[in-house]
């Protein structure tokens, strides 16, 4: 029994095939034809050590390999946390993950506005468009930001489209 027979029948309870017999399983639905050179095995894998509350082991094991130098419990703890985190292992978050490699990469946080978010923004900003049109000409501005509120009075305006590229 090679390494990833063993990894698919003993620790993840599958079917195990060769390329072979990959068309001949009566329970094709249980078969993943598991490869073991991709993410979504090894995430399976490192979920079933979660669940299976061997993580803290698994750390220990890694130390034992890897010949990792000061692991301690309380190092032991802190990483068990911060993998159960960072790889989502309770099956939430991978969205907020998701951004936060978006971030790391240079997304700069430009929002993305769903139908609800849309409409709740419309019924905040009818009164402040009420409030100008009750209140200014028509050449008055509002520009609020996060932290504050500006009324600007447009005096003169050019509108030209002749340098915008594309």
């Amino acid at each position: 029994m090679n390494w990833k027979q063993f990894l698919t029948e003993k620790v993840l309870k599958e079917c195990w095939h060769s390329s072979e017999t990959w068309y001949d399983c009566d329970n094709a639905k249980h078969c993943r034809r598991r490869t073991f050179d991709n993410r979504n095995d090894l995430m399976d894998l490192y979920e079933l050590i979660e669940k299976d509350g061997k993580l803290i082991s698994f750390l220990n094991y890694l130390n034992s390999v890897c010949d990792w130098k000061d692991f301690d419990p309380i190092r032991d703890r802190a990483l068990e946390y911060l993998f159960k985190w960072l790889f989502c292992l309770d099956g939430t978050g991978y969205e907020e993950k998701c951004k936060m490699v978006g971030e790391f990469y240079g997304w700069e946080g430009k929002m993305i506005l769903n139908e609800e978010k849309r409409k709740e923004f419309n019924e905040v900003c009818e009164p402040v468009i009420k409030w100008l049109n009750d209140n200014c000409h028509p050449h008055i501005v509002v520009q609020i930001d996060c932290s504050s509120a500006k009324l600007f009075e447009g005096v003169c305006a050019f509108v030209t489209d002749k340098f915008i590229k594309g």
